[in-house]
C-alpha cells in the first residue's frame, strides 16, 4: 500500500493505454490505478491513441500499446510517436516474442516491452522502472 504523499504524486502521471481486448485493457487500467495512477486515457487502437497523444499534445508520461491492433498496430503507433517524440517512455505488450519483431520495435525506439501472458508484479515493476526510479 501506499503512503497517502506517494499517492498525491503518482496522480500527477497521465498514462494512455492501449489495447484492443477488454480483459487486457482492463487489468492494465487496474494495475495503474493500485499505483495511485488515476489519470489514465485509453485507447482501442493505435489510430486513437495518435489522436488523443495530440490532443494532450502530447503531454503523456507514459504510453502502454499492445502490438497487435486494429486500424493502426501497436509498432506503428510507436513510429508515429517517435517521428514527434523520443522522450516520452513507450511500453510494448506483445504476444510476439519473435527476437525479429522485438528487434524492430527496439529500433524504433521502444523504451522496453513484456511479452504476453505477463504477471501483474511484471507490469508493475515495468511501469515503477519506466515513471521513476524514486516512484
Amino acid at each position: 500500500m501506499l503512503d497517502p504523499v506517494s499517492q498525491k504524486k503518482n496522480l500527477q502521471y497521465k498514462v494512455l493505454v492501449v489495447e484492443d481486448e477488454k480483459m487486457s485493457m482492463d487489468i492494465a487500467v487496474r494495475i495503474l490505478k493500485s499505483l495511485g495512477i488515476m489519470n489514465i486515457e485509453t485507447a482501442t487502437d493505435g489510430l486513437k491513441a495518435w489522436d488523443i497523444y495530440c490532443q494532450n499534445d502530447g503531454d503523456i508520461d507514459l504510453i502502454i500499446s499492445d502490438w497487435n491492433m486494429p486500424r493502426m498496430s501497436g509498432f506503428d503507433l510507436l513510429n508515429r510517436i517517435r517521428e514527434v517524440d523520443a522522450k516520452t517512455p513507450f511500453l510494448m505488450l506483445t504476444a510476439q516474442n519473435v527476437g525479429e519483431s522485438v528487434l524492430s520495435a527496439k529500433e524504433a525506439g521502444v523504451n522496453t516491452y513484456i511479452s504476453k501472458p505477463y504477471s501483474a508484479q511484471k507490469l508493475i515493476d515495468t511501469i515503477k522502472s519506466l515513471l521513476s526510479p524514486e516512484f
